[in-house]
């Protein structure tokens, strides 16, 4: 094995090329290979921990029994591995929440985050993953599919088929009617901006409304999710929204296919728009991205 592991996910390549690990990964297999054991626990404070003591190599990963997705429950156990590989992560332990595991909130810790870009390697593997969403284009449809081939959450598999497509591409989570976190890929240069409410005229906002209706896709007016002032008048993002009803929350991808913007800005034009008064720490929505 002659990879130089820099990144979270070149640690979990590297792991996957050292064990010959192909498609979906046996995560109890794997644990027994680097000195780990899974253990089910009845928990309330966290949902997944690495248990170790200090000098000695083994370790317990220890994962909340009632997880319900069982794709989320292998996550979970993919970012404690994380935790226990990582330099500097699980010297004697570490006990993660719900909400930073497999989340793109950029409130997460840094650690958490490296776990997370760990786990989404290891259990969805660029050089696999790649392929096959270049040839469906990212979507639920693509994200159900890899999900199923790679038993991964949902979550996971849109995030990951987001970053991989050459579409523009932005995977949101909402709940309540407010969007969680935005993710936008590299491509996707639009602002959405996080505790926004959802607008009325969004498939995701009508998925909350009517719950039963489960999955809603097509083409919505651009301004509905974008915070640009340079949209064209009648502009359209395509946006695919399905309902997780484990979490009551909304998983959103948006796409551009299109020209959205009626001309492009260069970064002086853009500074030039900027009021300085309104880049303030109590702001809540800072100015657009195009």
């Amino acid at each position: 094995m002659n990879l130089v592991a820099n990144e979270p996910e070149d640690f979990a390549r590297a792991l996957r090329e050292r064990f010959r690990i192909a498609e979906a990964v046996d995560l109890f297999d794997l644990a027994s290979k680097i000195g780990l054991r899974i253990r089910e626990v009845d928990a309330r404070e966290f949902e997944g921990a690495l248990v170790r003591v200090a000098n000695n190599p083994s370790g317990i990963v220890a994962v909340k029994g009632s997880i319900r997705e069982p794709g989320r429950k292998r996550f979970t156990i993919a970012h404690e591995f994380g935790h226990y590989i990582l330099p500097g992560h699980g010297i004697t332990g570490r006990t993660c929440k719900g909400k930073d595991i497999e989340s793109k909130n950029k409130r997460v810790p840094a650690h958490e985050a490296a776990a997370n870009a760990f786990a989404s390697e290891l259990l969805l593997p660029a050089a696999e993953v790649q392929p096959i969403v270049q040839k469906r284009q990212a979507s639920i449809e693509t994200a159900e599919c890899l999900s199923s081939k790679y038993d991964t959450s949902l979550t996971a598999a849109l995030l990951q088929s987001s970053d991989l497509t050459g579409e523009r591409c932005c995977v949101v989570l909402s709940k309540n009617r407010v969007i969680e976190w935005a993710w936008p890929n590299a491509s996707f240069k639009h602002f959405i901006g996080r505790r926004e409410k959802l607008n009325q005229n969004s498939l995701a906002h009508k998925l909350s409304v009517n719950p039963e209706a489960g999955h809603l896709s097509g083409l919505a007016p651009a301004e509905v999710w974008l915070d640009d002032n340079h949209l064209i008048a009648g502009a359209e993002i395509y946006e695919d929204s399905i309902l997780i009803s484990y979490y009551h929350s909304i998983l959103t991808i948006l796409t551009i296919n299109q020209p959205v913007t009626d001309q492009a800005v260069d970064e002086e034009d853009a500074l030039d728009e900027f009021d300085p008064n309104e880049f303030t720490i109590n702001r809540r929505r800072w100015p657009s991205r195009r």
